[in-house]
């Protein structure tokens, strides 16, 4: 049950702050992909009330707020100040949601870069390896669209560049981080390193999860794979940022 039915679970903040009154955590769970959230001193889970119909892709923290993202491209603002929590919507870029064929699926994202702007990432996956295997028998990420929220303007923009920075995706808390050397004299930024985040193993359709695990870099949108030969990791990676 833990590991088919609980996606993501992600913190307000660490554990220990100074304020624990303010700690709490957000989770997306179950079949349909619902929302429930736990304070700091709770012994339970509550569900944040949303249509039946709407599930969620991600979900994140900031100032006080909830942002979660559900599989339509809308983003859902709710206000954890206020009980019951005051819900405002964000309609998705008019151009975010991408058409799906045969061949190809989506996951989405949301994340705040350090300048306060708020991302929407979409990440496109190809079925096949390209030597004529049938659909399902191999994905591998293949781009990644990224558009900004303008606050202000109340609108959306597309981005081609993360500056100097780094985007970190997967079961963690989509996250930034700056430029890193590799130890080998070159710095790593403007790119995307990313984890495979399908649990669900279906063996009758030849699908398996946990292989999907790389970096795309956003100048020449080339993909390197972290882990090449590798077919089936379980459970799939998380990333761990160490100061």
């Amino acid at each position: 049950m833990q590991k088919t039915q609980t996606d993501k679970i992600v913190l307000s903040c660490a554990p220990h702050h100074h304020d624990k009154e303010k700690f709490m955590a957000v989770g997306i769970y179950g079949e349909f992909r619902h929302l429930a959230f736990c304070r700091f001193g709770d012994d339970k889970w509550s569900d944040i009330p949303t249509s039946r119909l709407t599930g969620f892709g991600d979900v994140t923290f900031h100032e006080d707020k909830i942002y979660a993202l559900d599989f339509r491209g809308y983003l859902h603002e709710f206000n954890t100040k206020r009980v019951p929590f005051q819900r405002t919507t964000i309609t998705p870029p008019p151009h975010g949601i991408p058409f799906l064929d045969d061949t190809t699926a989506y996951n989405r994202y949301t994340v705040w870069n350090p300048e306060g702007d708020l991302l929407f990432v979409i990440r496109h996956f190809q079925f096949g390896n390209g030597n004529g295997d049938k659909k399902g028998e191999c994905y591998r990420t293949s781009r990644f669209l990224i558009y900004k929220f303008n606050k202000n303007a109340k609108e959306w923009s597309q981005e081609s560049s993360l500056g100097d920075y780094v985007l970190l995706l997967g079961f963690n808390s989509s996250t930034w981080m700056p430029p890193f050397s590799d130890e080998q004299g070159n710095w790593v930024l403007n790119c995307i390193y990313y984890t495979d985040d399908n649990l669900i193993s279906r063996c009758t359709e030849q699908v398996i999860g946990g292989h999907d695990v790389g970096i795309f870099n956003l100048q020449d949108e080339n993909i390197t794979p972290i882990f090449p030969n590798s077919y089936f990791l379980h459970p799939p990676p998380i990333w761990v940022w160490r100061q």
